[in-house]
Order: structure tokens, then C-alpha cells, then sequence
């Protein structure tokens, strides 16, 4: 089982973070990291149910500290991709892309 990461990052002067994409297979572990030194992120597939894929935001990335991340997550076999928003009030045109390969 491979482990994918999707870096959150927001550039400099930017006001709003944005997600790495990611290609994972049913055999990969997927965790979100917060590189963002602003504020912290919750990814979902459904604006209106903030929780589906964790239970609270990841945390903002604190200065000089490793990024946080997220738990792993995995996903059901097939070719398909699911696109994803935060959650976080504010957030809601950060958006992502997950697309699994098989």
C-alpha cells in the first residue's frame, strides 16, 4: 500500500489555499497535509456534510513545525474521480480533485 499525499499550499498574498492533485488506485493510503501557515482545511466530497471524511479541520501549519496531515483514507476500487471542497467556512472555492485509477 502506497502513501499518497495532497499538499494544501496557498502562495504568497494569495487568499485562498489550493490542493495538489492526486491519482491513487484502490491499494493506496491518501492523506491531506496542511502546509498552510494561515488556516486550517477540511476536505469533503458534499459542502453539506463537512464531515463526511473527517471529523474536524486539519490545523493550520504552525511556523518552524511539521505540516499536520489528516487520517489516511482509501478508496473503493474502479476508474472514477471525485472532486472535493473545503469545509471551512469561507473556503468553500477551495476545491480539489481525486482521481482513482483503479
Amino acid at each position: 500500500m502506497a502513501q499518497v499525499d495532497v499538499q494544501i499550499t496557498r502562495g504568497e498574498g494569495q487568499t485562498q489555499a489550493s490542493f495538489q492533485p492526486a491519482v491513487v488506485t484502490s491499494l493506496d493510503n491518501l492523506f491531506w497535509v496542511n502546509n498552510d501557515e494561515v488556516s486550517g482545511h477540511q476536505p469533503t466530497p458534499s459542502l453539506t456534510n463537512p464531515t463526511a471524511w473527517m471529523p474536524e479541520p486539519i490545523p493550520v501549519k504552525l511556523p518552524d513545525q511539521p505540516a499536520p496531515a489528516s487520517r489516511g483514507m482509501a478508496f473503493a476500487a474502479g476508474k472514477y474521480e471525485i472532486s472535493y471542497f473545503c469545509a471551512v467556512k469561507g473556503h468553500e472555492g477551495e476545491t480539489g480533485t481525486i482521481k482513482v485509477t483503479s
